[in-house]
């Protein structure tokens, strides 16, 4: 077909030597004379150069309708590379906005978390001042209780007659002070504490946090109904 639109003669295929010079229109195909009086005989046949033409100008009209297509393509490619660099760069600023919105969550929730530390310290570090003085207090009375009673055991046991005289005013007066002495022996304070803290609402709200919205609607495919249409300004 190339040589024929160059206008250079087409041996024929079936008939070495031979040159389509014919055209079958019912075929739609180039023979030679041999092969025209033979399988194309019943077939209307006219001269290959009077359809060259004619057939010619019919593809040029092809070859121009379709090369008419090339500037729809191209504008198709623009609009729907646009709309693939659109959803590129909506993806971006979506990811960068969860970045930012569950960075600023765990920030909140640290925040959170060291001002309970630092309350349970201060309310725990109060309580234990206040065990700690009375523990301590207690705990000297009860030395003080001890040794005393050990000195005046020790005195009746191995002391002599005239050193248990001696002792026995001081000894009586110490053990009459620390019998009538009162001591803290009721708490101060309590270990009355508890975490208040409902994390099932939170996680799933946390769970639930945020939503993507997006359709596969597009314009051409898009019909707007409605009293809108007809009443909005």
């Amino acid at each position: 077909p190339l040589s024929a639109v160059a206008g250079r003669p087409l041996s024929c295929p079936n008939h070495e030597g031979k040159t389509m010079e014919f055209y079958c229109e019912a075929c739609e195909t180039a023979m030679c004379g041999e092969c025209r009086a033979g399988e194309h005989r019943e077939h209307g046949t006219v001269l290959l150069r009077d359809v060259v033409e004619q057939h010619k100008a019919a593809l040029q009209r092809q070859l121009e309708a379709v090369r008419g297509r090339l500037p729809q393509l191209s504008a198709a490619i623009a609009l729907v590379g646009g709309i693939s660099q659109q959803l590129q760069e909506r993806k971006a600023e979506a990811l960068a906005q969860i970045s930012a919105a569950f960075e600023d969550l765990e920030q909140a929730l640290q925040q959170r978390k060291q001002a309970l530390v630092s309350d349970l310290e201060a309310i725990c570090g109060a309580k234990q001042k206040v065990l700690q003085t009375q523990l301590d207090t207690l705990r000297q009375g009860q030395e003080h209780i001890g040794s005393s009673c050990s000195f005046a055991e020790q005195a009746l046991r191995l002391g002599s007659a005239p050193e248990v005289l001696l002792v026995r005013k001081h000894m009586r007066e110490r053990l009459a002070a620390l019998a009538a002495q009162a001591f803290p022996e009721r708490p101060h304070e309590n270990a009355q504490l508890e975490l208040v803290l409902e994390v099932d609402g939170l996680r799933r709200s946390v769970l639930n946090l945020g939503a993507l919205l997006t359709t596969s609607a597009t314009a051409h495919e898009t019909v707007a109904t409605g009293e809108g249409l007809r009443q909005a300004l």
